[in-house]
């Protein structure tokens, strides 16, 4: 305690978690950058590893030298608008956290749509067969082959991603949340190695068009990788190519779940529709009331 007191007469005070708070905020808002003061406050959390409780509870407290550098280091990048889950290597999904970095996308709340669906639809094969296999197609993260692997026992997912990188990040994420045995992570294109496999293939690919990329905030634009984001002139390069894919990849009766950006919807119901092979082909919206996911039934027999 001496020894505390007398290093503090020579070195000048260290800023408390409230004036820190107000600093950074004030600095993100400066920037345009939104929600400041709650970005403000998950950076001081992650700099001192406290609960938003305890932070709260402990606004006078001052943070050591250490820290301040850190919180100091981790602002400057978030001024130069790296997205807030890369800086703290975190993102949450479906209320689990996810490691994330700048080799896959940052899990999106509207992704969480198509869990609800896969969930409703997996537990209902589960009910029938006992047994469901799912792929997940574009898997980054794992954000979604995990979350449904986690809450729905008797469930194998194959998660296929392009990326060597993105299932790295995958992996670490599989053993974070103890879903070795549930999920298989595998480099490939698409479904193009599979027969006769999936219940359900659930895919979220690259869907912005390359022209609309530029126009992107510069969080997604500068950061976010782009082969998980360009899905060519019109957004769907890769989708047309999946209808055929999970033509062979899944059994009779099996479902496909796509997630796409707005107004393209209208494109790939048609694109089902045409190649005549499609039952119960439906659209769902997200909150915003977007057509975020095209859904089809694999034709028995």
């Amino acid at each position: 305690m001496h020894s505390m007191q007398h290093r503090s007469k020579k070195s000048a005070p260290s800023p408390s978690i409230q004036s820190c708070l107000l600093h950074v905020s004030k600095a993100l808002a400066e920037n345009r950058i939104e929600a400041g003061m709650q970005e403000a406050s998950i950076l001081l959390q992650h700099v001192t590893a406290m609960t938003p409780t305890d932070m709260y509870c402990n606004l006078q407290q001052s943070l050591s030298a250490s820290e301040a550098a850190h919180l100091k280091r981790l602002l400057q990048r978030r001024l130069c608008h790296e997205p807030l889950q890369y800086i703290i290597g975190s993102s949450t999904f479906y209320g689990l956290e996810f490691h994330v970095d700048h080799r896959v996308l940052i899990p999106r709340p509207e992704t969480e749509l198509l869990v609800d669906i896969v969930l409703a639809l997996g537990t209902d094969i589960l009910a029938h067969d006992g047994h469901v296999h799912i792929a997940d197609v574009g898997t980054g993260s794992g954000a979604i082959a995990i979350t449904v692997a986690t809450h729905l026992a008797g469930t194998r997912v194959v998660a296929v991603d392009a990326s060597r990188g993105a299932l790295a990040v995958a992996a670490i994420n599989r053993k974070k949340h103890s879903a070795s045995r549930q999920v298989d992570l595998v480099q490939g294109d698409l479904l193009a190695p599979f027969q006769r496999t999936f219940d359900i293939v659930v895919a979220n690919l690259p869907y912005i068009d390359t022209e609309t990329i530029e126009e992107l905030s510069p969080e997604v634009r500068c950061f976010e990788p782009r082969m998980a984001l360009d899905g060519g002139a019109d957004g769907l390069r890769h989708v047309g190519r999946l209808l055929r894919h999970a033509e062979t990849a899944l059994i009779r009766g099996g479902w496909l779940l796509l997630e796409l950006g707005a107004g393209q919807s209208t494109s790939v119901l048609q694109m089902m529709a045409d190649a005549g092979c499609w039952l119960d082909i439906d659209a769902r919206c997200d909150l915003q009331g977007i057509e975020r996911v095209v859904m089809g039934r694999y034709k028995e027999g």
